[in-house]
């Protein structure tokens, strides 16, 4: 199942049959509560899906990248619903992620991994809607599968990424278009299994950063410490594998599986 997560840590994911799904997230857990349907059946089904105020509106959007290669921002409306516009095409080669880059944008912007050349680059969003021309960040990025937050919590968004050995790297940056030339560090590991993966806040104590990710059958969570992804544990209240079709969980056919939350709380 392809998902997202809001500035609330409710996931927005699409069923097998092209249905839009919000789950509002229970707070100090990872359990999902009520769901209702956001889109229509029998849409197509992303590459990937990333929710993000676009146009700092305080209304959240979408950032859809489609199977043929085209970029969809679907607006979203106070009242409920999208409009939708196409902002790019032959993304298909690209995978990419949704936030803030450099601390003076207004808006979030794109990071995206040329999958030919394992460029990075940042294509910017100066007017809440429209890309501009992309700006190259990195190279040797091939093999790597990334996500913006503020992990060391300065103010400025990083990257952080799993390898091909399962490692979760971390790529601090300055907040000014660039890393921080520095050595990586290891903030986790066994990530090999883990898909989909997506940062996260809001899911524990106010102020938590994280990432969730999709696995196979139950729901964990894991909180981080000192300075790295700590141990998985049990959420109280998850469904075992045997108990997946719980109604508070998609059908059987098209559930997510385990999704692990590891978080990065204020004051670590």
């Amino acid at each position: 199942m392809n998902f997202s997560i809001d500035s609330t840590a409710n996931v927005v994911a699409y069923d097998a049959g092209g249905t839009l799904w919000s789950y509002t997230s229970v707070s100090q857990g990872l359990q999902t509560a009520a769901r209702r349907a956001i889109g229509p059946a029998g849409a197509a089904l992303p590459k990937a899906l990333f929710v993000s105020d676009w146009n700092a509106d305080a209304v959240p959007d979408l950032i859809v990248q489609n199977k043929n290669g085209t970029l969809t921002y679907r607006e979203g409306i106070i009242t409920g619903g999208f409009t939708d516009s196409t902002i790019g095409s032959g993304w298909q080669n690209y995978e990419i992620t949704v936030g803030e880059w450099k601390r003076t944008d207004k808006y979030p912007s794109i990071i995206a991994r040329n999958n030919a050349t394992g460029e990075l680059f940042n294509y910017g969003n100066p007017s809440g809607k429209n890309l501009s021309p992309r700006v190259k960040i990195g190279v040797g990025w091939n093999g790597l599968s990334f996500n913006l937050l503020d992990w060391d919590k300065d103010g400025n968004n990083d990257v952080v990424a799993k390898n091909a050995a399962g490692q979760m790297k971390l790529f601090r940056a300055s907040g000014g278009g660039s890393f921080i030339s520095e050595a990586r560090a290891t903030i986790g590991s066994g990530w090999n299994s883990m898909t989909s993966i997506r940062a996260i806040s809001g899911l524990g104590p106010y102020g938590s950063v994280g990432l969730m990710a999709q696995a196979c059958c139950i729901i964990t969570r894991r909180t981080r410490a000192a300075g790295r992804l700590g141990r998985r544990s049990p959420t109280a209240g998850a469904p075992t594998p045997s108990r997946a079709t719980n109604s508070s969980l998609p059908p059987s056919s098209t559930r997510w599986g385990v999704l692990w939350a590891l978080e990065r709380k204020i004051g670590d």
